[in-house]
């Protein structure tokens, strides 16, 4: 498993001709089904759209890069949703107990799909106890400003301290 911040800054190499495609500055994912798919690498300008690199084209997650075959970069021309927008959104649960706001997404380096949301209700408290982490099938739903999570985890959450 990686972290989100983990996988920003990586170069995108084609493994065929070893051209650096990019470096990674955010990353694209599919707010339903809560999987990475793509790699921003040019957030565009005035005069030049934002660029990605689609997961499709990815061939492997090595340590220090992403492997690209038969690829190049795209112009991003939709609104997609971008990890950087789902950190600092606040989370609560369902009675509307707030938790605190996510900190950085996990994600399984296989599949890409994101399995958790690192969560943080304060600097003191994650110096105390560390950043909470919570299951993406505890996850109801998400929305522009917040992360709705099961009630039960209420419970779990006051046991920490």
């Amino acid at each position: 498993m990686k972290k989100g911040r983990e996988l920003l800054g990586l170069p995108i190499i084609d493994a065929a001709t070893r051209r650096r495609l990019g470096e990674v500055e955010d990353l694209l994912f599919d707010d339903k089904q809560f999987r990475i798919t793509g790699f921003l690498i040019d957030k565009g300008g005035w005069f030049h759209p934002a660029r990605l690199v689609p997961l499709t084209g990815i061939q492997q997650l090595a340590p220090d890069m992403l492997k690209a075959e038969n690829t190049e970069p795209q112009a991003l021309t939709a609104r997609v949703p971008l990890v950087s927008k789902l950190q600092r959104k606040k989370v609560t649960t369902q009675a509307g107990k707030p938790l605190g706001s996510v900190q950085d997404i996990v994600v399984d380096e296989d599949s890409f799909r994101i399995t958790g949301l690192e969560i943080s209700d304060g600097l003191i408290r994650d110096l105390l106890s560390g950043r909470a982490l919570i299951e993406r099938a505890a996850v109801i739903t998400e929305s522009e400003h917040v992360v709705i999570v099961e009630d039960q985890l209420a419970d779990i959450w006051e046991r920490r301290f």
